[in-house]
């Protein structure tokens, strides 16, 4: 039995000597913690409004040497307990939001534990100041590459990257020294010319948001106005000829028109605008300068602006009709400038293109006669020179027709009784554009005889819905067929009760209700947009958005008597 005594001894010792090295009281006079480390730093995380925090992990070291992962709240500015998601939340207001980090463990038997704090500290979002994106300063400014890192590429594809270039002519620069000249010399089948903005083609986010708006300086060097659209389906602004047009779209518009303004110069190219003509494409200059995104409403400060001569006006004679032998005489053009005095010289083409002068060594003058000893279309050519070599150049079409050897008969083009086809052969089919609608109508009361064609239209923001006759098949004003003509006829019931006006390219018609007998007379046939592609059209923004436009076309003559 003594055996078994002192063995039992033996183990209680062993035992007591154990439990006083797992965290047994210390010595009198030793001052031994379980936990040798537990830091959090002191100085406070900043942000701002709307950003997201990443709550950085906190560990503890035991005497051990063995990590203890701390345990991480955060509390808001009003006390509330914040939801976080892989040890993230977003700073949702401004003030001090505080992380607790809490770490537990066991020390003498016993459950402890010990919790720090560290301030997030949150800053009202800044405020939107003026910011300039592009000034067209340097060629880096106008790279052309949707393969790297891009600031702007067309949008048609035909349009090439050289006809992006950098301007320096002061007349076409409206802030700084240097402008984007965009020179458009062709039109592609299926896309209007247009051109993308872009900061990068990488992952990086640009947000302007809380932005007021974004512009852009444009000059219009044609004889036409331009409509540009700022997105898709855009907003439109209506350039005019040779003066600088700013070019705004509202962040509140943006969405509508498939613009992100939380990421609005992204790689997708987003940010863009594109072109339509109001009187058919022709090739033209576009300067663009100053795009800018501002925070609010106000005026932006732009440079000085440049002492340069401009052309406030420069009138021509109209395009006009001619019968083979006939002369036309050449009319001075009138102009002004804002300073200074110019010089105006001719060059005149006969329809195969070539240059024609008066004598071998003289060209034309004001007030020479051109002799049109071929059908076809004359050019005039007018280059107005000014501000030491500065020109100017404006053109008149004289298209000269066959002369009439016996008297033609009036034809008629359609009555549409038999549906959308014309009754002239080979001239296809009747049909319309944006959103509206053609179709066969057989009520009498809305056809003068047989049947009509329904035109009908809901009114949209920004659209120009138009009646095609024939699309591109009517014949040109130049041909055979048309020699003779002294005007177009047709009737056209206007179903609503206000008035609705009409535009056959330059020559705008008022549709009273009821019946109305449309006349385009001979002087204003090349006006009228008739050359292959004749149509009428309605501007949208001439009228209320959801108002109905009902109109019923019949019995369109050719008049030759």
């Amino acid at each position: 039995m003594k055996k078994i005594v002192f063995v039992a001894i033996a183990c209680l010792l062993a035992f007591a000597a154990a439990l006083s090295a797992c965290g047994g009281k210390p010595q009198e006079g030793e001052q031994e913690n379980y936990i040798k480390s537990f830091e959090v730093p002191a100085e406070a995380i900043t942000c701002t409004v709307g950003e997201t925090v990443v709550v950085p992990e906190v560990k503890a070291i035991t005497k051990n040497d063995e990590e203890i992962s701390a345990e991480i709240s955060v509390k808001d500015p009003a006390g509330n307990a914040v939801a976080l998601d892989s040890r993230r939340f977003s700073a949702e207001v401004e003030g001090t939001y505080v992380i607790t980090y809490k770490i537990v463990y066991l020390e003498n038997q016993e459950n402890r534990e010990e919790s720090k704090t560290r301030n997030v500290v949150v800053s009202p979002k800044p405020a939107p100041v003026l910011t300039l994106l592009n000034d067209f300063e340097s060629e880096s400014d106008i790279l052309i590459d949707p393969e790297g890192d891009s600031v702007i590429w067309t949008a048609d594809n035909a349009q090439k990257a050289e006809d992006c270039t950098l301007n320096t002519d002061p007349q076409f620069v409206f802030n700084g020294d240097k402008s984007l000249k965009i020179e458009m010399s062709a039109q592609s089948a299926n896309y209007w010319p247009g051109v993308k903005f872009l900061r990068s083609n990488s992952a990086e986010t640009n947000d302007f948001s809380e932005y007021y708006s974004a512009s852009m300086m444009i000059y219009n060097e044609s004889e036409q106005k331009i409509w540009l659209y700022v997105g898709n389906p855009g907003k439109s602004v209506g350039l005019e000829p040779n003066v600088w047009t700013k070019a705004e779209i509202l962040v509140s518009e943006m969405a509508a028109n498939g613009i992100i303004a939380d990421n609005l110069l992204n790689a997708a190219g987003n940010f863009y605008f594109w072109f339509t003509f109001e009187s058919g494409f022709k090739p033209v200059n576009l300067y663009v300068d100053a795009l800018y995104v501002q925070p609010d409403d106000g005026e932006i400060v732009y440079d000085t602006p440049k002492d340069f001569v401009t052309v406030n006006s420069f009138e021509t004679a109209p395009d006009a009709i001619k019968t083979q032998g006939e002369t036309y005489a050449i009319t001075a053009p009138v102009y002004e400038l804002s300073a200074g005095t110019g010089e105006i010289s001719y060059r005149v083409y006969a329809p195969d293109g070539t240059e024609i002068k008066k004598t071998d060594d003289q060209p034309f003058a004001a007030g020479d006669e051109i002799t049109l000893a071929e059908t076809g279309v004359y050019k005039v050519e007018y280059t107005l020179t000014f501000d030491n070599g500065r020109t100017r150049v404006k053109s008149t079409d004289v298209t000269v027709r066959a002369a009439v050897t016996e008297p033609k008969d009036d034809v008629l083009y359609a009555d549409f009784d038999e549906g959308l086809v014309p009754d002239l052969a080979g001239m296809g089919a009747i049909w319309s554009t944006e959103g509206s609608t053609v179709t066969l109508n057989t009520n009498a009361e809305f056809a003068k005889d047989g049947g009509s064609i329904k035109f009908e239209y809901t009114v949209a923001e920004n659209q120009w819905p138009s009646f095609r006759f024939s699309g591109e098949k009517f014949p040109a004003l130049s041909s055979d067929f048309m020699t003779g003509l002294k005007k177009i006829t047709m009737e056209i019931y206007n179903a609503g009760d206000s008035d609705v006006v009409i535009k056959f390219k330059d020559v705008a018609v008022t549709l009273q209700s009821g019946w109305n007998s449309v006349a385009i007379e001979e002087a204003r046939l090349a006006d009228a947009g008739i050359n292959k592609d004749f149509h009428f059209f309605i501007t949208s923004s001439e009228y209320t958005v959801g108002e109905k436009i009902e109109l019923y076309v019949d019995n369109v003559w050719l008049r030759f008597n």
